[in-house]
């Protein structure tokens, strides 16, 4: 999970990334500050929006938390009851 405080509604406020144990992204939430989120990986339908590169925790930009894997399943299923912001572009 990671906080920034870039301060752009565009931008998002928090990602949580979910890793294999290689370092690559398998599923993606963003959070963005007017409460849209958007979900990338493969059971969505759109796993090519996530980052092909290797993600190292340590090098990444703001406040970085390690959460387990019920938590991310948690903000998982959150994620799939609200529309998110690609979507409410077209609604």
């Amino acid at each position: 999970w990671q906080q920034l405080e870039s301060g752009d509604i565009d931008e998002p406020s928090e990602i949580w990334r979910e890793l294999d144990p290689s370092g690559r992204e398998t599923r993606r939430i963003e959070l963005y500050p007017d409460g849209q989120m958007a979900a990338c990986g493969e059971e969505r339908g759109n796993a090519d929006a996530l980052s092909p590169d290797l993600v190292d925790p340590r090098g990444l930009d703001g406040e970085v938390h390690a959460v387990g894997a019920s938590v991310f399943a948690e903000a998982w299923r959150a994620s799939q009851e609200r529309p998110d912001a690609l979507m409410g572009m077209f609604l």
